[in-house]
């Protein structure tokens, strides 16, 4: 805690978690818990951080890929509906993915295998 930049949560032990004690695990998934997260990024960095990624809207789904052909390890998928935005990991193996209905515009950023998360590609669905 004294280190400038640590933040996060350790948990001790997971017992109470495995076991829901008290519901604890049940509060979390629903609360702070209950959107994906990327892990933290892996010090010392490994390489370059991933480009802009190429996305395209095809319908109701959009067709992801680097310039370089290579599959990043994750992509950022994150969505506007309204004034809400939603975001989801996929693996970088998944070359399209469908949309929800409703969904206004779409931003898309590769995600190194250390965690470095590349600039993002936003376009507009509608």
């Amino acid at each position: 805690r004294a280190r400038p930049g640590a933040g996060g949560t350790i948990y001790f032990s997971m017992k109470a978690l495995a076991d829901d004690a008290d519901g604890v695990a049940s509060k979390l998934r629903a609360g702070p818990y209950a959107e994906p997260a990327l892990v933290p990024i892996v010090r010392p960095a490994v390489g370059p951080v991933p480009v802009p990624p190429t996305v395209a809207l095809d319908k109701s789904e959009i067709a992801l890929s680097l310039p370089s052909g290579v599959p990043p390890w994750l992509w950022v998928i994150r969505t506007r509906d309204g004034d809400s935005w939603r975001s989801i990991v996929v693996p970088g193996s998944a070359a399209r993915h469908r949309l929800a209905t409703g969904v206004a515009e779409v931003s898309v950023s590769a995600v190194a295998r250390d965690g470095r998360d590349g600039p993002m590609v936003r376009i507009p669905t509608r």
